[in-house]
């Protein structure tokens, strides 16, 4: 074969590549079409997700606020670390099942896969308000943690799959602020709930999960339809907006999906060491020191991540930044039960650190910016500089803690929080 035709054959190949590329690529539309379609997907996935996620963390921080309307003298939390475990035993599933769910939810269809889970998690609410003793209570804090551990990172992950990616941020913080905002009034409606006390034979705390996880298993039937499954299984868009939609969401991922393969192996990396983490912090009662390891963890991991430039090194700092920042999750919170006194002042500091996690959410979204991917350096800064006043914060507390204990055993001062033999774990 001669050159010439060799020439005219690979010139006509890019000429059929480049035609096939102009035929699947995104054909211009005008600006009105597109914010018609894309505000249709807004009010049909933001809303939902929003108000179920709401009901989650309801579910999920208001044991402190029942505690405080009698569910602690009836089940007798106050006696040893009963409350303590019945709090923490919740995270240990929630974080071991994070990644499993979000894998399976392909599967079985998102509409189908949080619809079920949240009328399942609003069921073991429900049956919260029926339980006995500490002992039945704490199981089923551990099934609600395995049934939320999905809700979250499926609905990021749904989200992600709706959009471009400049566009998720935006979306992902209306989702997790109104959800926020939903659930800050928990106590309110705690407190009004707990007023039945005594309705039909059953105590106000008993009503206030009974309730509350009845509407929860309300909105979970509701999503099996309102819950809109994936972009090109959807039946609420045109045949011509869902067209549209899959060919700038194809165009915006570009080469970005093979980075995602690289996301599950630092996660069960963390999942392994939290436990580990966890189970050594039990044996040995000691809070701070596994928390300032964690803390310079991830100190290490961002200045890996932020400023070398090798794949491997920035690899690896993802690995042991999201390890030392995700074990801390578990670790502040046994922290600050283990140091509180008292039923009302326990009740309200968990309910204050975990809103706190709320407020991060405010904060990474605005220091995680689009303009600065895809290094995303002065955010990973931000984060470094939270660890750091995390350690000062910790050596205050620590230094404090340490110089109570040594005068309650000298008997040089009152028991703390006039609690007999009460000492702060350090």
């Amino acid at each position: 074969m001669s050159t010439h035709s060799t020439a005219s054959i690979k010139k006509d190949q890019e000429s059929n590549k480049e035609t096939d590329y102009v035929e699947h690529a995104p054909q211009p539309v005008d600006r009105t079409f597109e914010r018609q379609t894309i505000r249709r997907i807004d009010l049909r996935l933001i809303p939902i997700l929003s108000l179920l996620y709401a009901f989650s963390l309801i579910d999920r921080t208001n044991l402190g606020l029942i505690r405080v309307a009698g569910m602690d003298r009836a089940l007798g939390l106050s006696i040893g670390n009963r409350y303590s475990i019945v709090t923490l035993l919740f995270f240990v599933p929630y974080i071991i099942f994070e990644l499993p769910a979000n894998i399976y939810i392909r599967k079985v269809g998102v509409s189908l896969f949080l619809g079920t889970i949240a009328v399942l998690w609003g069921a073991i609410t429900l049956a919260s308000g029926f339980v006995k003793n500490w002992q039945s209570l704490a199981g089923l804090r551990v099934l609600l943690g395995f049934l939320e551990a999905g809700y979250f990172p499926a609905c990021a992950y749904l989200i992600s799959l709706w959009y471009t990616r400049r566009e998720i941020q935006t979306r992902m913080a209306f989702f997790y602020m109104f959800s926020l905002l939903a659930a800050g009034f928990s106590p309110i409606l705690s407190y009004g709930i707990s007023q039945m006390h005594g309705r039909s034979g059953v105590a106000g705390w008993s009503w206030i999960f009974i309730i509350e996880g009845l509407v929860t298993c309300v909105l979970g039937f509701l999503a099996y339809f309102l819950i809109v499954d994936f972009p090109d299984k959807n039946k609420f868009l045109t045949a011509e907006q869902t067209e549209w939609l899959l060919q700038r969401i194809n165009k915006d991922r570009g080469d970005a999906e093979d980075s995602q393969l690289l996301c599950s192996p630092p996660y069960v990396f963390t999942v392994i060491y939290a436990l580990i983490f966890s189970i050594i912090s039990d044996r040995v009662n000691k809070r701070a020191p596994f928390l300032l390891l964690n803390c310079i963890l991830s100190i290490i991991g961002g200045v890996l991540i932020a400023y070398t430039k090798g794949n491997g090194s920035r690899y690896f700092g993802v690995f042991i930044m999201l390890a030392g920042c995700s074990a801390n999750v578990p670790g502040v919170l046994a922290y600050q039960a283990n140091n509180i006194v008292g039923q009302s002042k326990r009740a309200y500091a968990s309910a204050l650190t975990i809103s706190f996690g709320g407020i991060g959410g405010i904060f990474a979204s605005l220091v995680y910016r689009q303009k600065d991917a895809p290094n995303y350096r002065p955010g990973i800064i931000a984060t470094i500089a939270c660890q750091c006043f995390m350690i000062l914060l910790l050596g205050a507390c620590s230094l404090h803690f340490f110089l109570r204990n040594r005068e309650v055993k000298k008997g040089s001062t009152k028991w703390i929080e006039g609690k007999e033999g009460f000492l702060f774990t350090l």
